[in-house]
């Protein structure tokens, strides 16, 4: 009797986490658990370890991530061929003579370094307006050319130019910085949807070329945006020479290798048997 008072008042003592252990668990152990002090029991927690490492190695600081997107911001403006590497390098040109030509202005700096770019500005017609800009290869001869310049100023046919630090890269360096390929882009072809003058104009080349391909808007009129797919690149690359001195209908020829893209053009209507072609950025 006196054993069975001892159990009872042992087992009103456990706590309630320990009043629900199986039956099956032994005397023994029961009574060894009841004499433990109660500042010994820890209360029960639930608690992962891995959760633990797994949140501190993952979690990142406000403070690191915006330094993050700060570093990876002037990773891409300072990579090869962004604008703030070509800067430097490139000059904007103006009050040229409006009959000058590629070549005259080449010869003017020529000897202040290794030109890589020359662009001069046209209307839609092709008609040059005045302005122009060119490219060094190396920032200090663009440099030099500004001194130079503010020193004795650079003259074409009695026009005395002006020179400054481009605020923009051209549209026309932008297309000419893509890899060349074995397609052309004639921005302002004149003679939309009939090939037979630009066939006439590159009749030499004739046997190369593999497609011409105009560019509709949304009603499927067509515009002047032209392509030309020859059989290799370096067709591409003559026709682009030679057609950048001719005209069509008194229209100097804007030309540049195509960029190619995976933006369909505007649809036009559908005709039986039409050869599929290629699809490239204006």
């Amino acid at each position: 009797m006196f054993s069975n008072l001892l159990r009872q008042q042992a087992r009103l003592a456990l706590p309630l986490h320990l009043k629900t252990l199986p039956c099956q668990q032994s005397r023994k152990t029961l009574l060894a658990l009841a004499a433990t002090p109660k500042s010994q029991v820890l209360p029960q927690r639930t608690f992962s370890i891995s959760r633990a490492l797994f949140e501190e190695t993952t979690s990142v600081p406000k403070e690191a991530e915006a330094s993050s997107e700060v570093l990876s911001e002037k990773t891409r403006r300072n990579k090869p061929g962004s604008w703030t590497q070509l800067r430097p390098r490139v000059l904007f040109m103006g009050n040229l003579p409006f009959n000058v030509e590629e070549e005259e202005v080449r010869e003017l700096f020529s000897s202040y370094g290794e030109i890589t770019n020359i662009a001069l500005h046209a209307d839609d017609r092709g008609r040059y307006v005045g302005s122009g800009h060119i490219q060094f290869k190396l920032p200090e001869q663009a440099q030099r050319v500004l001194e130079s310049g503010k020193e004795e100023p650079f003259v074409l046919s009695d026009r005395t130019l002006s020179l400054f630090f481009a605020k923009k890269l051209p549209r026309q360096f932008r297309d000419r910085a893509d890899v060349a390929n074995d397609t052309i882009h004639i921005a302002n072809y004149p003679a939309p949807g009939d090939e037979r003058p630009l066939r006439e104009l590159l009749k030499d080349y004739q046997d190369k070329i593999l497609r011409v391909h105009f560019m509709s808007d949304a009603a499927g009129n067509f515009t002047p945006k032209t392509f030309v797919a020859f059989r290799d690149v370096e067709v591409a690359k003559e026709v682009i020479s030679f057609l950048r001195t001719r005209e069509i209908d008194g229209v100097r020829l804007g030309v540049y290798f195509a960029k190619k893209s995976t933006a369909a053009p505007n649809p036009r209507p559908k005709k039986p048997a039409q050869e599929q072609t290629t699809v490239f950025d204006a």
